[in-house]
């Protein structure tokens, strides 16, 4: 039985701080907490990323490579947010960098792209981390 991924921590931006807004049960199956597991094993962090209200001491921390579709339920008062993971919904952004920094190239342009960042992001001190 896997125990690397029981849940994931929601988060939102306020005023340029990430702020933890609660926990989310995945819903996968024990082959899927494995990959999972696999895939985050070498990214973790000592750290939380979070200003303010911590997640619970037992949360693990990795670079945020991976990402999820949540199912929006509501915000509590403590800013809270209730929800759950689409199952089988969990995507791996390849040039999820590239995206964000050039957010009108289309998405099979991202490999040129990227390659074409290289050499300005190792100069800049940028290690890309490269998930399986």
């Amino acid at each position: 039985m896997s125990t690397a991924l029981k849940s994931a921590t929601h988060y939102y931006y306020d005023d340029g701080a990430l702020k933890y807004a609660g926990r989310v049960g995945t819903g996968f199956d024990e082959a899927e907490l494995d990959r999972l597991g696999g895939l985050l094993a070498g990214l973790a962090q000592q750290e939380s990323p979070f200003e303010g209200r911590q997640p619970p001491r037992e949360t693990h921390f990795v670079d945020p490579v991976l990402v999820a579709t949540v199912g929006y339920g509501e915000w509590t008062q403590t800013r809270t947010l209730r929800g759950r993971i689409i199952p089988a919904v969990f995507l791996e952004l390849t040039y999820h960098l590239e995206h964000h920094l050039y957010p009108q190239v289309p998405s099979h342009n991202l490999p040129e792209l990227a390659r074409r960042l290289d050499p300005y992001l190792s100069a800049a001190g940028v290690r890309p981390v490269a998930v399986p």
